[in-house]
């Protein structure tokens, strides 16, 4: 084992869990993507079309494009909202952090917060991409609140100078 002058090993991206959850992530899109590309024209034209949009084009690479639009036009609408809940988010946890007396690091609240932060991004992410009908209110509402809660851990976490 390679250690430092002091005894302490170097910090390692396997001991990082950030990067585990990374590699799940790529290895579960992978395998969705090979799903829906399995299922063939038909069924994903019938699929996509459930999700209340029209009609979906037949290609599978027009089918993306198609999809990716109209999220993206849903996310324009949850801009706000997202703003206002990771404001809100960064206000409450800085004033939570102040109320402690005690100076230091609150590293597990920061590394939870880091964690909460990815899987906000991870969820915002699969609602865009995924062929789903989670209706907009429920996306809004369940997005919104990950941030806000990311955001005050976040915040809670970041070192306290007083």
């Amino acid at each position: 084992m390679n250690r430092g002058m002091n005894g302490a090993r170097p910090p390692s991206g396997a001991d990082d869990p950030v990067f585990g959850v990374l590699l799940l992530l790529a290895i579960g899109l992978g395998l969705a993507g090979y799903g829906w590309w399995n299922l063939g024209e038909v069924a994903r034209a019938a699929w996509l079309s459930g999700l209340g949009y029209g009609s979906p084009p037949t290609d599978m690479l027009a089918q993306v494009e198609w999809l990716a639009g109209h999220r993206l036009g849903d996310l324009e609408g949850m801009s706000g909202a997202f703003v206002l809940a990771g404001a809100a988010g960064m206000i409450e946890g800085n004033a939570w952090r102040r109320r402690v007396t005690l100076s230091g690091f609150g590293l597990r609240l920061f590394r939870l917060g880091r964690l909460s932060v990815l899987a906000w991004l991870i969820g915002t992410a699969a609602w865009f991409i995924a062929p789903v009908a989670v209706p907009y209110v429920l996306a809004m509402g369940v997005l919104a609140a990950l941030l806000f809660v990311s955001v005050f851990v976040l915040s809670r976490g970041l070192r306290r100078v007083h």
